[in-house]
C-alpha cells in the first residue's frame, strides 16, 4: 500500500510480493515447551507478549503504568513477557518492581529466534508500545501464529500491517488508553 500511495502506482497488477526473510517454523511437537511451566504460569491464565529489544524508544515501562487501568479479573489472570535484549540500564525491571503486580511482568531476556515459535503458541496477544516502529517484525510474526497485536495508530508500520481482523490500534497514546486496548484486545473473539 505505502508503494502505490507514494508512487501512485493505482495499476499493482505489476507488482508481486516478494517476503523479506520472516521464516518461522511451528516448533517439533518433541521440541515444544509449555511457558506456562517454565515461567510458573496458571494454565489458565493469558500471556501477553512484547518482543524486541528492550530500551526507551520501545517504550515498554509505559506497558508497566497501562496495566493498571485493565480491569481487576485481567490483571489478576494476565502475564506480561518482555523477550529481548535489555538495553535500557535496568529502568524497565525498576517499574517492575515498584508495580503492585510485579509478579505479573517477566523479563525473558533474549530468546533465540528458533524458540520464539514455543512462545507465540502460548500467547492471546502482541503488544507493540514504541515510540515509533518502521517495520513491526514481532506483528508478522504473531501473524503467523494467528496472535493479534495491539499498536499505536500513530506508528509507520500501520500502514503496512493494519488489519482489524488481526491489529486492535490505539489512538491515545496515554496509559489509560494502551490498558483499555489491551483488555479489549484480550476480550475480544478474534
Amino acid at each position: 500500500r505505502t508503494m502505490i500511495d507514494l508512487y501512485s502506482l493505482y495499476n499493482n497488477s505489476n507488482m508481486i510480493v516478494i517476503p523479506n526473510g520472516v521464516d518461522i517454523l511451528y516448533p517439533q511437537p518433541e521440541k515444544m515447551k509449555d511457558i506456562c511451566a517454565m515461567y510458573k504460569i496458571p494454565q489458565n491464565h493469558r500471556i501477553v507478549l512484547v518482543i524486541g529489544s528492550v530500551y526507551k524508544n520501545k517504550n515498554q515501562v509505559q506497558i508497566v503504568d497501562a496495566f493498571n487501568y485493565m480491569p481487576l479479573d485481567l490483571q489478576n489472570t494476565t502475564y506480561i513477557l518482555f523477550i529481548g535484549q535489555i538495553c535500557d540500564n535496568g529502568q524497565l525491571q525498576q517499574k517492575i518492581r515498584k508495580s503492585k503486580y510485579c509478579n505479573h511482568f517477566i523479563m525473558s531476556g533474549f530468546i533465540n529466534h528458533d524458540e520464539l515459535g514455543n512462545f507465540y503458541q502460548s500467547a492471546s496477544l502482541n503488544v507493540i508500545a514504541s515510540i515509533s516502529e518502521g517495520f513491526g517484525l514481532s506483528s508478522v510474526e504473531a501473524f503467523h501464529y494467528g496472535v493479534p497485536t495491539v499498536m499505536f495508530s500513530d506508528l509507520d508500520a500501520v500502514d503496512d500491517l493494519y488489519d482489524s481482523c488481526a491489529v486492535l490500534l490505539i489512538e491515545d497514546r496515554s496509559d489509560e488508553a494502551l490498558g483499555k486496548g489491551m483488555a479489549m484486545a484480550l476480550n475480544m473473539n478474534w
